[in-house]
């Protein structure tokens, strides 16, 4: 898996999002640094990540072109095993 730190601070951020990762292929999620997990396709499960401190897109494949707007710190970005 990719890991991937991104931020989604508004609702544009989130519709610019899942219209991305909706057509790229693969189980996209996203995942707080506490265990909480929601389908990284789903604006619903987008929404509720606004509340979170940390935020963290993982995919099996490599989607770090398609979501570079959203990422950050890049040293964050970790190829999962």
């Amino acid at each position: 898996m990719q890991r991937y730190k991104i931020e989604l601070d508004t609702m544009n951020d989130i519709r610019r999002f899942i219209n991305i990762v909706s057509a790229l292929p693969g189980e996209i999620r996203l995942v707080d640094g506490h265990g909480m997990c929601v389908n990284g396709k789903s604006i619903l499960g987008a929404i509720a990540t606004m509340e979170w401190s940390s935020l963290y897109c993982l995919s099996e494949t490599e989607i770090g072109e398609h979501i570079a707007y959203f990422c950050r710190e890049d040293d964050m970005v970790d190829d999962l095993k």
